[in-house]
C-alpha cells in the first residue's frame, strides 16, 4: 500500500480484527500510525466506523463461524478415530468368536471380551452394565 494513500473502513476492520481478543480501536488507531501513512483515519473515525459498520458484532460472527469450523473438524477427526478403533475391537471380537469356535478358548472367565465389549459400545454412545454383558454371554454358552 502506498504512504499517501487514505486506508477505507473496511481495511481498519481488518486490522482490528487481526488483533484478536485484546483488539481495540485505540490499537488500530496506533497500528495505522505507524505505517506511516500521510493521512491515517483519526480515532474519532475510526470510533465512527466501529459503530456505524458494527465491528465488534463482526468480530463476534467471524470467530462464531471460525469456531464452528474448528469444531466440525474435530467431530470429523473423532468419529474418524472411534471408527478405526472399533474395527481393531470388532477385529479382536471376531478373532475370539472364531477361536472359540474351534475350541481353542475354553472361556472360563471372559472379562477381556466383556472388557472389548464395553468399549466397543462405548465408542458408539452406549453405556450397558457389566453384569449385562456377562448374563449374555453365559446365555450363549
Amino acid at each position: 500500500m502506498s504512504k499517501d494513500k487514505r486506508i477505507g473502513e473496511y481495511e481498519a476492520f481488518t486490522c482490528y480484527y487481526r488483533l484478536g481478543d485484546t483488539r481495540s480501536i485505540g490499537q488500530v488507531n496506533q497500528l495505522l500510525r505507524q505505517r506511516g501513512l500521510t493521512r491515517p483515519p483519526s480515532l474519532a473515525t475510526l470510533k465512527v466506523w466501529s459503530s456505524k459498520y458494527h465491528w465488534v458484532k463482526r468480530c463476534e460472527d467471524i470467530d462464531g463461524i471460525v469456531q464452528d469450523r474448528i469444531q466440525s473438524r474435530l467431530v470429523e477427526d473423532v468419529l474418524a478415530d472411534k471408527a478405526k478403533y472399533r474395527a481393531i475391537i470388532q477385529e479382536c471380537i471376531d478373532s475370539f468368536i472364531k477361536r472359540f469356535r474351534e475350541g481353542l478358548i475354553n472361556v472360563r472367565n471372559p472379562e477381556e471380551l466383556i472388557k472389548l465389549i464395553n468399549l466397543d459400545l462405548q465408542l458408539v454412545g452406549e453405556r450397558i452394565g457389566q453384569d449385562e454383558i456377562r448374563v449374555t454371554i453365559e446365555r450363549a454358552k
